[in-house]
């Protein structure tokens, strides 16, 4: 289940007893204490970002780098939270591309900024099932869950590109024409740019 573009943000929050709902205006005005919170957002996030900002200071690099992808994994530490970036991949109409995912990780909250192809419905659902292991554990263990969503959907990507490299070196065999090795080394090299991506991932 992938999110719907015409939303723009969920905000879990949860301890060891329950799980609650909050909109953008009741978590920045009447947000109860005593929770760990996950502000997801997608599509478009500058506007709650510029929001969120007054009420948990966030650093201006942080929110501009959160809103403009195209950047390489890293880790910043700005005292009052860590500023996390990682590639997911996305397949998309039988192609895999890399889709930026951003993470703000408090010491009760994390926000995470990304497009809306970029699936972390999975972590939600256990959230709102209520699964022990995440409603005892802190806002560190949510952003764990989180990145290990991301690092999940790499197989299916990198299975389908994998898949796409086969069939054509299978094709190469009885077709030695320029466009099919052309497309060959592309998907070769896709897959090989894609892989590296994750190195850095592996030091975050």
């Amino acid at each position: 289940m992938h999110l719907s573009s015409g939303m723009a943000s969920r905000i879990l929050g949860y301890n060891e007893e329950e799980v609650i709902e909050l909109s953008l205006h009741q978590f920045l005005n009447e947000r109860p204490r005593g929770y760990n919170y996950w502000l997801d957002l997608w599509d478009g996030a500058g506007d709650e970002l510029e929001a969120l900002d007054k009420a948990l200071h966030l650093h201006h690099l942080a929110i501009e780098d959160a809103t403009h992808g195209g950047h390489r994994p890293k880790v910043e530490d700005y005292g009052s939270h860590l500023f996390i970036i990682v590639n997911a991949l996305v397949i998309e109409s039988e192609k895999v591309k890399k889709s930026q995912a951003s993470f703000f990780l408090g010491k009760d909250y994390v926000i995470s900024v990304h497009k809306a192809e970029v699936n972390l419905e999975p972590v939600a659902e256990r959230i709102r099932q209520k699964k022990p292991k995440i409603l005892h554990s802190d806002a560190s263990f949510l952003f764990y869950s989180l990145l290990d969503q991301v690092v999940d959907d790499y197989v299916p990507a990198l299975e389908k590109l994998n898949e796409r490299v086969v069939e054509l070196e299978e094709l190469a065999v009885n077709d030695y024409s320029k466009e099919t090795l052309k497309k060959l080394f592309k998907f070769k090299r896709e897959l090989y740019e894609l892989e590296r991506g994750m190195w850095p991932m592996e030091e975050t």
